[in-house]
């Protein structure tokens, strides 16, 4: 498997020539998010009385200048500025001051720069900081400050840029200017039948959301965008009232109106898929062949399709990069060179399942989707946004149809991962294109069941046997690092150090991992594990925090700077058995009240029983139906995290008895 991964970087040339040669539409646009923020229109703490953005293609340099007007002391942390650029960026030019209320101008010297490298959250990106803190901050003062940065090796390309937003400010005006290449390096070659053909690009740009008006002037080749006094308006269904606005403007080029043909650009790039899938079909003499052998006696046809994938799923697993074979191009691959091969990426892996399927007698279809993670699909960029490929299979009961993941060893079929879970994707059916949804995974799919048999010594310390069964989206992430490392030893130390994120000041000892070969079945986790001082004893009395060892699902209305909307990987349900034996000649005396809340949101329910032995048995469930809410719901999920969380501070006393 790590020799596929490995394979040439000749692999990336071939997968550009083979987009190349179907035509250049969906790697031509190219997205510049500009994003400014407006929050608390009433009474507003600070106002953005400035805000400039000046991107230069030609030479590779932006500049950035704002100016804030501070209102009330509530802004004072506006004037603690931490300012991110990319490592390749080198910094020309910076300078900040205050503006007093009675106009005396405090520029900051250069020794007030803080500048150091660091790791960004996102894909482990390097990226390096300058931070600074404006001086003598009042009601009424002003704070500005400048950058200039160049980008160090740059090309001539349009890159893709994100603008920052600062929270709990009112944007007076905001500018962006944008410098186009040149005419002559908007040109390029684009490939229609067998012809190649030289065509001029034209720039483009889109307001979001699509209520967002803005100024636009272009003077020669410098594009400039005027925004002022953007109104409130939540981004998604789920937002709060009065939240974060991220408009944005995307821009890019693209090829003139005529070349997308009548069709447009979405209904031409179908038209293109279409034509690859075709294509990729080729003579099918082992497929034909493999079909009667295995699947030819199957008639259920949902059997039949859960049969193919599974063959897939065993014997063609995904590879990042492809390899140059004699005499062979990427484009002119087929589904038997993918059956040969044993091997391929995303869409050849697809095209390949979709073909068999079809031979099968079943209705299948590409589908591309965005992951979760990354954004959500927006119909004003072009098909570059694609992260994923799926393959929808459509049967006579069911109008949705089954999706499914193809190349990924430890995905079983119709289970897609959390990030492929309920988004809009790109479905091109029957000689027409569709937006379709994908479905999200019920809580009871992605399980962890957990039980433990511990037992407090003379020193209060507690121990004992802890296993834990996870199945869905749980085991998947498990089995995903068991299919990259390929050994049993390293991935039972990668589940090791999961559970210690989830337990209280634990040792593990030697863990035992298995149901990492089977998919359909939980992984399953065993050790042996110790608390430090759980207890805390008072005279011939005891108390035992119940839940205080485990660490329960982060609240995320706990956060001092709450982050929206409030959003889960995945649906989950937890379920936990804890069975707790005092020391020799203790009891346990009481235990809390029980507890159990369901509402829209899911369940909480926790309940003590004592034992013969006079110890406790704790049983908890917690639950969260779906991954993401409306707003309206936020109350019944905040119910949830609040009941877990008090009931951890209601001790278990215990008491020595003689």
């Amino acid at each position: 498997m790590k020799n596929f991964v490995n394979r040439a970087a000749a692999a990336v040339l071939f997968y550009f020539l083979f987009s190349n040669a179907y035509g250049m539409q969906d790697t031509l646009q190219h997205s510049q998010n500009l994003r400014a923020v407006v929050v608390k229109l009433k009474n507003p703490d600070a106002i953005c009385l400035y805000k400039r953005v000046f991107r230069n293609d030609k030479e590779g340099y932006i500049v950035r200048h704002k100016k804030i007007k501070i209102l009330t002391e509530k802004a004072y942390e506006l004037g603690d500025v931490t300012l991110l650029f990319r490592e390749d960026e080198k910094l020309l030019d910076i300078w900040a001051q205050t503006i007093t209320k009675s106009g005396e101008k405090i520029r900051l010297k250069k020794e007030d720069f803080f500048i150091k490298r660091i790791i960004g959250k996102k894909k482990g990106k390097r990226l390096f900081q300058c931070a600074f803190s404006f001086p003598q901050l009042e009601p009424g003062c002003t704070i500005e400050y400048y950058t200039k940065t160049k980008i160090k090796k740059y090309r001539e390309v349009v890159r893709s840029w994100e603008w920052e937003y600062v929270e709990n400010l009112f944007v007076v005006q905001a500018i962006y200017e944008w410098e186009i290449l040149p005419s002559k390096k908007r040109k390029v070659v684009v490939q229609q039948g067998f012809m190649e053909q030289e065509v001029l690009c034209e720039p483009f740009f889109v307001w979001k959301p699509d209520s967002l008006r803005g100024e636009v002037t272009r003077k020669g080749d410098l594009l400039r965008f005027r925004i002022q006094s953007i109104a409130p308006q939540p981004e998604e269904p789920y937002s709060p009232p009065g939240a974060v606005v991220r408009p944005h403007l995307l821009m890019g080029y693209r090829l003139p109106e005529e070349t997308y043909g009548e069709a447009g650009y979405w209904g031409n790039y179908a038209a293109k898929v279409l034509n690859e899938l075709r294509e990729f079909r080729g003579v099918m003499v082992r497929g034909e062949r493999l079909l009667k052998e295995k699947f030819a006696n199957i008639l259920d046809p949902r059997e039949r399709a859960r049969r193919i994938y599974e063959w897939f799923r065993k014997n063609i697993p995904f590879v990042y990069f492809l390899t140059q074979e004699k005499d062979e191009y990427y484009f002119n691959f087929t589904v038997d060179d993918v059956l040969r091969r044993r091997y391929g990426i995303y869409n050849e892996i697809c095209y390949a399942l979709i073909w068999m399927l079809r031979e099968a007698g079943l209705k299948a279809y590409p589908v591309m989707v965005v992951d979760r993670d990354e954004g959500i699909l927006d119909k004003d960029r072009g098909a570059e946004q694609f992260d994923s490929w799926l393959v929808l299979i459509l049967f006579n009961e069911q109008k949705n149809g089954v999706f499914c993941y193809p190349g990924m060893p430890f995905l079983e079929f119709g289970e897609l991962p959390w990030y492929c879970q309920g988004i809009k994707g790109f479905a091109v059916l029957d000689g027409v294109w569709k937006i379709v949804t994908t479905p999200i995974s019920s809580p009871k799919k992605n399980r962890i069941i957990r039980t433990a048999s511990l037992e407090l010594d003379s020193t209060f310390n507690l121990s004992g046997e802890f296993v834990e069964s996870r199945w869905g989206s749980y085991a998947t992430s498990i089995r995903a690092r068991y299919w990259l490392e390929g050994n049993t030893d390293e991935v039972a130390n990668i589940a090791k150090e999961k559970i210690a994120e989830e337990l209280m000041d634990a040792e593990i000892g030697e863990l035992e991992i298995s149901g990492l070969d089977t998919v359909g079945v939980p992984v399953r986790l065993k050790a042996y594990v110790s608390f430090k001082k759980p207890v805390d004893k008072i005279g011939d009395m005891a108390y035992l925090r119940p839940l205080s060892y485990l660490k329960q699902s982060e609240n995320p209305f706990n956060k001092r700077t709450r982050r929206y909307p409030i959003v889960f990987p995945f649906a989950n349900e937890i379920i936990e058995t804890i069975e707790i034996k005092p020391p020799k000649g203790w009891i346990v005396e009481s235990v809390p009240s029980d507890t159990t809340i369901k509402n829209i949101a899911g369940l909480c329910m926790i309940r003590f029983h004592r034992t013969f032995v006079g110890g406790v048995n704790i049983q908890r469930a917690f639950t969260v139906v779906k991954p993401f809410w409306r707003i309206s719901n936020y109350p019944s999920i905040r119910e949830l995290f609040r009941a877990n969380e008090e009931i951890s501070k209601i001790p278990i006393i215990l008491r020595k008895i003689e």
